[in-house]
């Protein structure tokens, strides 16, 4: 959670990728099961939810991840 605070300290974007199809930060929390960061990452105002790469939304990111306490914390933010 440090290096994410500290990123978005030094004016990273929220919505930043190392390329043009990598993974938001918010995909990268998801696919590893860090729940705190998505919890703060969703706080951010402009984070995109729905941005869609190779391994499809957040969601698709927790599921291929095998995290079902992800699986679980998504559904409330993508009820359809």
């Amino acid at each position: 959670m440090r290096a994410v605070k500290k990123f978005l300290d030094l004016g990273v974007g929220v919505n930043w990728k190392a390329s043009p199809r990598g993974p938001t930060a918010l995909q990268s929390a998801a696919l590893g099961g860090h729940i705190e960061v998505a919890r703060h990452l969703l706080g951010i105002k402009g984070v995109k939810l729905r941005y869609v790469n190779d391994l499809g939304s957040v969601l698709g990111h927790a599921i291929h991840g095998g995290n079902a306490s992800m699986g679980k914390f998504f559904p409330g933010i993508f009820p359809y």
